[in-house]
């Protein structure tokens, strides 16, 4: 940026701040500095992104800028959502939307596929956490992991297609099945209704004919 662009922002930062800080005396805002910090996350995402678009070889700066960007959004999540806890799942999610940029944008990365789906599924996982507890978290991790070597092999590079990410594809989806013991439970009770709409099913036709 040139001399003129930084004392544009800076300018524009302490008017933010002071703005805040006048609507926190009048207790219109409680909590200004929590969104002085956020906005100061946006803003320096910003300039990463900024300096991508102004030079697309330099892809490494997707990754940075994606992932200040995801904690401005969790600093906004808990300001308005108090309740919410979705600061593992942004951040993961931000930061793997990083990768895909990265190989979407440069097929000859197919490298970025891993670290992306991989940090992806950990988002997932860390947003289903809460409710669905860690044997079934782990399954989720495990078949995140096969489809994301699944898509290694599938989705075009420019060095071909990728066959051997198939093997640890269907290992991790294998270990995934294994690991769903905490389903158990659950199909437990699903059999035994769907025998019974079976039945019901059978009767009504029978009935209808």
């Amino acid at each position: 940026m040139k001399r003129f662009d930084m004392r544009i922002l800076w300018g524009g930062l302490l008017i933010l701040a002071g703005g805040l800080f006048f609507l926190q005396e009048l207790n219109l805002i409680p909590d200004a500095w929590d969104i002085i910090w956020g906005s100061l996350f946006v803003i320096a995402g910003g300039v990463f992104l900024y300096a991508f678009f102004r030079d697309r070889s330099q892809w490494w700066t997707l990754i940075p800028g994606l992932a200040l960007l995801s904690l401005g959004v969790i600093v906004a999540v808990e300001e308005f959502f108090p309740g919410m806890d979705w600061t593992g799942a942004l951040l993961l999610g931000g930061i793997g939307l990083g990768f895909w940029v990265i190989y979407y944008l440069h097929r000859e990365h197919w490298w970025a596929i891993i670290p992306g789906g991989t940090l992806v599924t950990l988002a997932i996982v860390a947003g289903l956490d809460s409710v669905w507890g860690d044997e079934v978290g782990g399954a989720v991790f495990m078949l995140g992991l096969g489809a994301t070597f699944a898509l290694v092999a599938l989705l075009p590079n420019p060095h071909g297609r990728m066959t051997w990410a198939f093997i640890p594809a269907a290992v991790l989806v294998v270990i995934a099945l294994f690991t769903m013991t905490a389903l158990v439970n659950v199909l437990n009770f699903i059999w035994p209704v769907a025998l019974i709409l079976l039945g019901v099913y059978f009767i009504l036709r029978n009935f209808r004919s």
